[in-house]
């Protein structure tokens, strides 16, 4: 059996292959054409068994090209072609590392939160931060996490109102090399641990519903819609219970910070063979009393 280090080992010598059998770079950056032998007759083994690529082998100079993308899907690798910077990444694929909560972490008190971006393998992933009381920035450990990078042994923080976990710039500086992270250009609302286009675009069309509650004339108690518009900072997908995909949400709302769970059902899970409609099967719903309404002493 061939082992798995041995074929990635190989896989990183078939970075140089060519993406078309049209062109290819030269060692001067330049674009020639080249003349190449397309063999349908190659065959390819995984662990001695027969793999079928959807692209076939060519041949050129007497070096045999295969596709890098469907490799790389064969042995587990991430490709991703980054076009502006003519760019081929490969990175190992990492399981996300077991997080155990640490028994020594500072408490922290977000006073504002924002999603930013990280460039990592050639791919974008959402950060969420927030600065302390003190006016230091903290980043939300789960979302390094998903990068594969193992943070134990980082000195972790705590955030009150959200409950994540948090780790200092300083500290992230120290078990974190060559990191981007820029600010949003959009408005669209970070999805995290979800695939799906339909989902995805179900839960951004959601919009947290907060209540205000207050006495009426009658000494009874009242609830209204808050009318504000929430500010949703980020979803994640929290996993999947038989039919129902649950979910996370962290936004703003009336000058408050919360965080509220709900779940997808598919309505045809009983009819594969028609269109996923993916509509929500329940969510919680937060009160606040109309006098703590941006009332920043209440949630600050």
């Amino acid at each position: 059996m061939v082992k798995m280090n041995k074929i990635k080992t190989s896989l990183l010598v078939l970075a140089a292959a060519t993406l078309s059998i049209s062109a290819v770079a030269s060692a001067a950056g330049q674009i020639s054409k080249i003349e190449a032998y397309i063999r349908g007759d190659l065959k390819v083994k995984l662990n001695n068994e027969i793999v079928k690529l959807q692209n076939t082998p060519i041949v050129y100079e007497n070096r045999t090209y295969v596709p890098l993308s469907e490799i790389a899907d064969l042995v587990g690798v991430d490709v991703v072609w980054d076009g502006e910077n003519k760019t081929i990444h490969i990175n190992e694929v990492k399981p996300v590392p077991e997080f155990v909560e640490p028994t020594d972490y500072e408490e922290i008190q977000g006073m504002s939160f924002q999603v930013m971006l990280a460039e990592y393998g050639g791919r974008t992933y959402p950060v969420l931060t927030a600065y302390g009381q003190m006016g230091q920035l903290y980043y939300r450990v789960q979302d390094f996490q998903q990068m594969g990078y193992d943070i134990q042994g980082a000195k972790l923080a705590k955030e009150k109102w959200s409950d994540f976990w948090f780790v200092s710039k300083e500290e992230a500086q120290t078990f974190i090399s060559n990191l981007k992270l820029s600010y949003r250009m959009d408005n669209e609302t970070p999805v995290t641990g979800e695939t799906n286009e339909k989902r995805m675009a179900v839960l951004r069309d959601y919009k947290p519903t907060i209540y205000y509650e207050y006495l009426g004339s009658d000494g009874y108690p009242r609830y209204d819609v808050y009318p504000g518009s929430p500010e949703v900072y980020m979803i994640d997908k929290v996993g999947v219970k038989e039919e129902e995909h649950e979910y996370s949400i962290f936004y703003k709302a009336a000058g408050k910070f919360y965080k509220t769970t709900l779940t997808l059902k598919n309505r045809n899970h009983a009819n594969p063979e028609k269109e996923e409609d993916w509509y929500i099967n329940s969510s919680q719903t937060n009160y606040v009393k109309k006098e703590e309404v941006y009332n920043y002493n209440t949630n600050y």
